[in-house]
């Protein structure tokens, strides 16, 4: 039973029944000593404080007890995560320890049994029976959620974002897509809580490119020239193409033709002279730059943004050929910068470019 409400019964009961005493004694007199309004005012009023005080200190230490065998009873079901103890089911998450989140408006997380979640910022509302241990009550179905407290799950519970962002921590066994888990990516090498991993997703599923095998991925592989202009290509929709050698490496009927001729018929690359592309060399940051800065151009997007490079230290290694286009990048969001450097020749990796191409798919929107 909630904590609070066992005070307020026994201090309304009580208050009640000294108070009713109080007015019959004073009823029965020719004169009352007491006013009335001061009984029914500041006389329950302060015996109600008074009692409420009694009840506390007497349930504390039965909520405390109450409230340390939950949490014993959470850590025994945390620590047997994977580990032949409670199993997780696949495609979706498991953690033993917090795991910070954050969400925008109409974003669900849902809990399974036994599981829990800090709610740090933002509205919420439930979907099934949660505790509240930080307060000691229950919540009920169609409840909010309250920032800075803890609750456990009961049952299975969907919680989702009502305000237009949100944040908590989450520990137990979740899944970030209401009632249907996301279905685990089948790669090895990329691992729940890489920073590319979401990236990673992106474009596995959009089928912008796939693994170097079933189960691999290779992040840190770096990116070929004639798989950027494929990825582009599937990203407009593979459209038709009808060959011409633009660039004489580039020799018809490859997996990368199509995209390679589209991307040199429609301007997003030009080769690197001599009627060559180099289909074979590593793609650099810079590079990616001007590619995704011309394919925006092409398909009619407003590139006229520019960010301030001057605070990279390697600003000089920028090729003249590519200032707008990192200008651009940098400014808005594409291309980031580590250690007050950007990397402009710096090969990139497959995890570098599906973090790229996901930010550039979102500021297109």
């Amino acid at each position: 039973m909630k904590k609070r409400a066992i005070f307020l019964i026994v201090a309304a009961a009580l208050a009640l029944s000294l108070g009713g005493a109080a007015l019959a004694s004073s009823g029965a007199q020719g004169e009352s000593l007491i006013s009335q309004s001061y009984l029914e005012g500041t006389f329950l009023q302060s015996l109600r404080q008074k009692i409420e005080g009694w009840a506390e200190a007497l349930l504390s230490p039965v909520y405390q007890q109450a409230q340390e065998k939950l949490d014993s009873l959470a850590q025994g079901y945390l620590s047997g995560l994977g580990a032949g103890g409670v199993p997780i089911p696949s495609g979706w998450n498991g953690s033993d320890q917090f795991v910070p989140q954050s969400a925008q408006a109409g974003d669900s997380v849902t809990l399974s049994e036994g599981s829990g979640i800090f709610w740090a910022s933002g509205d919420a509302v439930c979907s099934g029976v949660l505790v509240d241990v930080t307060q000691g009550t229950e919540l009920s179905s169609g409840g909010a959620l309250q920032a800075n407290h803890r609750y456990l799950a009961v049952e299975q519970v969907t919680i989702t974002v009502s305000s237009q962002s949100a944040s908590w921590s989450v520990e137990g066994i979740w899944t970030d897509e209401g009632e249907d888990p996301v279905a685990q990516l089948p790669f090895e090498d990329v691992a729940q809580g890489s920073w590319y991993y979401d990236a990673v997703r992106y474009v596995y599923e959009n089928k912008l490119y796939l693994g170097t095998s079933d189960t691999t991925f290779s992040p840190s592989e770096p990116m070929a020239r004639k798989m950027i202009t494929t990825v582009l290509y599937r990203l407009d929709g593979s459209p038709a193409v009808a060959y011409e050698p633009l660039f004489s490496d580039i020799p018809d009927n490859m997996w990368y033709t199509d995209g390679t001729v589209w991307a040199g018929q429609n301007g997003i690359v030009s080769g690197i002279g001599n009627q060559l592309f180099a289909p074979d060399d590593p793609v650099v940051r810079q590079q990616i730059a001007v590619i995704l800065y011309n394919y925006a151009g092409f398909v009619g997007a407003d590139i006229s943004a520019r960010g301030d490079l001057s605070s990279f230290g390697d600003q000089g290694e920028i090729a003249s050929w590519a200032q707008e286009a990192v200008s651009w990048a940098v400014s808005v969001g594409i291309l980031r910068g580590a250690s007050g450097n950007v990397f402009p020749t710096q090969q990139a990796t497959r995890a570098e470019v599906a973090a790229m191409l996901q930010r550039f798919a979102d500021w297109l929107g």
